[in-house]
């Protein structure tokens, strides 16, 4: 990519306000999710740990007791407080250069309000490569402005890098992905963008857009998604929309902790 960081500047008072905001909604939210938790068990149903099976077959060969659990169950069960976490990813195509500033003040938000509510956030940028601006469980302190060059929109390659660092699709407690684009991509990329909306949706995770032109391609995409994929107008400024982005936080977790 040939985005740079552009400056880096303190949060405004206004901004923490925001972040607050969003935060209590996020808390809210997060307690509609259920938690994914293994158990062994000593029948099936279940996956089988052939090791364990065959641990067990030998035991009881030799007349002892089995006391082996080779069978793994997964249950879906509902928790007080699941964790929480919420993967960013940022557009840096040409036609986002004049949005730079609002969406990364939205990147500051979503990071800031995961973490006060102890949970874990990470962000990459995406467009002619995906690169990382916030690994999982660091804290974003300042309010990044990067420039927006590229020509392309590496979509896939950033839904990839998410899942693989923050453990999107599989992993446990409350899950959210946040888009910040305008979501026009080359054929291939939008291609890919419902496929990837449809599997986080299917996985548990709510998926939020925030769009910096009004009405866009990302409102297409979500709506081809279907229920658990939120579009949020965000042309006023991210500040602004807070009580709105918290509020598809809410309506996207809702949904997409029902699924599988």
């Amino acid at each position: 990519s040939g985005s740079r960081l552009r400056e880096e500047r303190p949060p405004t008072g206004e901004e923490r306000q925001a972040a607050t905001r969003i935060a209590k909604a996020m808390d809210r939210a997060k307690y509609r999710d259920r938690e994914v938790r293994q158990t062994g068990v000593a029948v099936p149903p279940g996956r089988l740990k052939v090791g364990q099976a065959m641990q067990g077959q030998a035991a009881r060969s030799l007349g002892a007791e089995a006391k082996t659990r080779p069978w793994r169950q997964k249950k879906r069960v509902h928790v007080d407080d699941p964790t929480l976490s919420v993967g960013i990813m940022c557009d840096v195509s040409g036609s986002m250069s004049a949005a730079m500033e609002p969406i990364g003040v939205s990147a500051w938000l979503m990071s800031e309000a995961s973490r006060r509510i102890q949970g874990k956030a990470a962000a990459v940028y995406y467009g002619k490569s995906a690169f990382p601006v916030l690994k999982p469980g660091e804290h974003m302190s300042a309010v990044p402005i990067y420039t927006a060059p590229d020509g392309s929109h590496r979509f896939d390659d950033a839904c990839r890098a998410l899942d693989g660092g923050h453990n999107l699709l599989e992993g446990s407690g409350a899950r959210i992905l946040v888009v910040c684009s305008d979501g026009y991509y080359e054929t291939e990329q939008m291609e890919s963008v419902v496929k990837w909306l449809k599997r986080c949706i299917a996985k548990g995770v709510g998926v939020v857009w925030l769009s910096y032109k009004g009405r866009d391609q990302g409102e297409i995409y979500c709506h081809e998604a279907g229920p658990g994929a939120e579009y949020v107008h965000v042309s006023a400024g991210p500040v602004a929309a807070a009580d709105a982005i918290g509020l598809a936080c809410i309506r996207a977790l809702a949904v997409a902790g029902r699924g599988d």
